[in-house]
């Protein structure tokens, strides 16, 4: 039965939860992004107090590693990774637009009823007109690796034409704003800890584990510091 501590400061909001067998059994969230490095490890103590669970009882800690904020992603992974060597137990990475998708996809199925042609479409705000994105069908099979993309009346029509578009996440305003087409939904769900926690079980379940020594967190573009 595995115990796995799953850590996101990736965006704007933040979390860390316990979770067992792939279901949340505590979790603390951060709203204030430029809080989240002061927000991780309280947190962590706290969940293991109101648990009766010492740290060295879980088998893993699982981070989602980006794309998102270059500051919280660092953040993120290096909290992990701490927690990792101390304790000496496997890291988990999810990639956050791979997870957001299966959010976008387990909200809308249990509104709908799907037809096939439906393509889910995560989205996260990377500023003025950009996001990061990426594109996936109903069985979470990637239709567009993940990239940055400046958003204009043209975006994803391509796509649109054919299929329904689901989009969701913090940039799908942008998309909104700027397509005006009757194949495109933008349901109102961005909550997918309990997603984090299935996709951490079955990684853990598979032994599908990461480098400590060699992961990166995902920026998907260069970092430019000044």
């Amino acid at each position: 039965m595995s115990l796995i501590l799953i850590i996101d400061t990736c965006g704007d909001n933040a979390f860390v939860c316990l979770s067992r067998e792939g279901n949340i059994i505590a979790k603390q969230e951060n709203t204030i992004q430029n809080q989240h490095a002061a927000f991780v490890h309280p947190a962590i103590e706290i969940l293991f107090k109101n648990t009766n669970v010492s740290i060295q009882d879980i088998d893993a800690v699982a981070v989602v590693n980006g794309p998102g904020s270059y500051t919280g992603l660092r953040v993120g992974l290096s909290s992990a990774k701490g927690i990792c060597y101390s304790i000496n137990k496997p890291l988990i990475l999810i990639n956050t637009l791979y997870l957001m998708a299966m959010e976008l996809r387990n909200h809308y199925l249990k509104n709908n009823i799907a037809n096939g042609n439906e393509l889910f479409c995560p989205l996260i705000d990377a500023r003025r007109m950009e996001v990061y994105t990426g594109i996936y069908d109903i069985d979470l099979k990637e239709v567009l690796q993940d990239t940055n993309l400046i958003i204009d009346k043209e975006s994803f029509s391509n796509y649109s034409t054919n299929h329904l578009m689901v989009f969701g996440g913090s940039g799908s305003l942008k998309v909104m704003n700027c397509i005006d087409n009757k194949n495109c939904l933008y349901p109102d769900s961005s909550d997918y800890a309990e997603e984090a926690c299935w996709i951490a079980s079955e990684r853990y379940k598979n032994n599908e584990f990461d480098s400590l020594i060699y992961s990166e967190p995902f920026y998907l573009k260069e970092f430019y510091s000044k």
